[in-house]
């Protein structure tokens, strides 16, 4: 899965391609093709990182856009390389149960970002 994971790509193109050394070949994603497994708080900033299914872990907030649903209703995030992963239930949950109700809103704190994670 790690290996797989490092050699996929999302182009400009919005295509999925898996990019070695020597070759590069387009295949199809049905919807995304990381999960984020869990959530947690990390560092002095207080920011919250998201751990993905690859073992490796993002910062939630910035260029990492967090969508409260997709096309198939399940919230996902933008992690690196322009590819996306969709959140399992209990990681989704446990943000839910950190965020803050702001203006009908559910808002996550991520390192002094305020993240809309969907409305009340």
């Amino acid at each position: 899965m790690r290996l797989f994971a490092s050699l996929l790509r999302r182009e400009a193109d919005g295509e999925y391609y898996l990019v070695t050394p020597v070759e590069k070949w387009r295949i199809r994603v049905e919807r995304h093709p990381l999960l984020v497994i869990d959530c947690e708080r990390e560092g002095t900033s207080q920011a919250w990182y998201a751990l993905l299914n690859t073992g490796g872990h993002c910062r939630i907030g910035g260029a990492n856009r967090l969508h409260g649903s997709g096309d198939h209703g399940e919230p996902f995030m933008t992690v690196p390389s322009c590819l996306t992963a969709q959140f399992t239930r209990p990681a989704w949950y446990r943000l839910v149960a950190e965020a803050q109700p702001a203006d009908g809103n559910l808002v996550l704190d991520s390192g002094g970002e305020s993240i809309v994670l969907g409305a009340i």
